[in-house]
Order: structure tokens, then C-alpha cells, then sequence
């Protein structure tokens, strides 16, 4: 859709964060969000987002400081992998196929 938007974007200004803060961001975040839970299972995405918590308490974070926390747990290269999902816009498309000549 031509009004569409990445999730992670660069701001500069109060009003630009206000500007990225819509239907979509919500939507597609809570979405890769959970997308990310299912592929780390529920602990290990669990326990890296309390080190993350717990590591920035009191102060700022950026996005690839919650990627590290969550793929440091089983080293998991997760901001190779959510960078195409929170940086462009729409949603990726993934595509698969099987082989059943090779199954046994």
C-alpha cells in the first residue's frame, strides 16, 4: 500500500515519533513480535527480554539492542534476521517449497 511504512524508522523529532506511531506499527509490530517468540520458544525470548529489561532500567535503548539480548541467548542472529521485517515496508513475502523426489 502506498501508505504504508516500515516499523523501525529513523526519527529526528517528537512529531516525526508521533507520525510513526499508527495502526500499522501496532499491527505489523505485535505480529513480528510474536513471529519472533514462536521461532526463539517462549522462554528463551522470555528470558532475553528481562536481561534487556533489566540492562536498560534507566536509560535508552535502540533497536539492535533488544535484537542482541533476544539472540544472545542462543546465538541467534535476530537482527539479521527482523531487519527485513521491521525495516521495509508491507509485509516480506516468504516463499517455500518441498522436494518429495528426496523424501524417504
Amino acid at each position: 500500500m502506498a501508505t504504508s511504512h516500515p516499523i523501525e524508522v529513523d526519527v529526528q523529532t517528537p512529531v516525526e515519533a508521533d507520525e510513526v506511531f499508527d495502526a500499522i506499527s501496532y499491527c505489523k509490530g505485535v505480529s513480528i513480535i510474536q513471529m519472533l517468540q514462536g521461532y526463539l520458544g517462549e522462554e528463551v525470548f522470555r528470558q532475553g527480554l528481562i536481561k534487556y529489561l533489566n540492562n536498560f532500567i534507566y536509560s535508552n535503548a535502540i533497536t539492535p539492542d533488544l535484537w542482541y539480548y533476544l539472540g544472545n541467548q542462543k546465538g541467534i542472529p535476530v537482527a539479521t534476521i527482523m531487519s527485513s521485517w521491521t525495516r521495509n515496508q508491507g509485509f516480506p513475502v516468504v516463499s517455500a517449497s518441498r522436494n518429495v523426489d528426496k523424501l524417504t
